[in-house]
């Protein structure tokens, strides 16, 4: 297996425990992070082997890819459209977002190591350690520039809505293709991330 589809080892996936957040909304099975971070070795040890389980598999069961969405309002005033209420999907901590964090890591670390020799120089956010203002402070500078030498200059500002729940699978698969994924790699992040299934919770009951 290649550096990202190998079973991690326990300090491994310790070490992706201590960098996920607490107090988060739990899942379907109401098992939050703390519960592992504060087990103990039992707990640590049962979360480093359904980790390796998981990834020697290179997938997930269905269930384990449930997520509950709750929606939030966005005004105090009476919700008239979905466009006045914010969708929240709580996910499960150990059978997803663990992996998921084990596998981010392993991903920066390879971005880090080569970093301008796989992404775009220009590529600012969606990186570890990346950031919009130097692009933001780029963009007012031109801006100014022209403004001052009374020069006609045309910008565009785009924002996608949903952009990352606007991306099927066959566009996600081609896109780590094209970054130089392993077949294994690949066929892994579609068996983690793909199919799963989402209930609403509404009137304290799931759809």
């Amino acid at each position: 297996p290649d550096f990202l589809t190998r079973e991690p080892g326990r300090e491994e996936v310790i070490a992706a425990l201590k960098m996920m957040g607490g107090k988060k909304a739990a899942g379907p099975s109401g098992l939050v992070v703390e519960s592992i971070q504060k087990g103990g070795e039992v707990m640590q040890d049962l979360a480093w082997q359904y980790c390796r389980l998981a990834f020697r598999a290179g997938k997930l069961p269905d269930k384990a890819k449930m997520g509950v969405v709750f929606c939030l309002p966005k005004t105090e005033e009476a919700i008239t459209s979905p466009s006045n209420i914010r969708p929240i999907t709580m996910l499960e901590h150990l059978q997803l977002k663990l992996l998921t964090k084990v596998l981010m890591a392993r991903i920066n670390k390879v971005l880090s190591t080569h970093k301008g020799g796989i992404l775009n120089p220009q590529q600012y956010a969606g990186v570890k350690g990346g950031s919009t203002i130097e692009p933001l402070f780029i963009r007012q500078a031109v801006a100014e520039q022209h403004s001052e030498l009374g020069e006609e200059y045309h910008m565009f500002d785009g924002d996608i809505s949903k952009a990352f729940d606007s991306c099927h699978q066959w566009s996600i698969e081609q896109c780590l293709w094209r970054l130089g994924w392993s077949k294994s790699a690949i066929d892994m992040v579609v068996g983690f991330t793909m199919g799963g299934r989402t209930k609403m919770l509404s009137g304290g009951w799931l759809t």
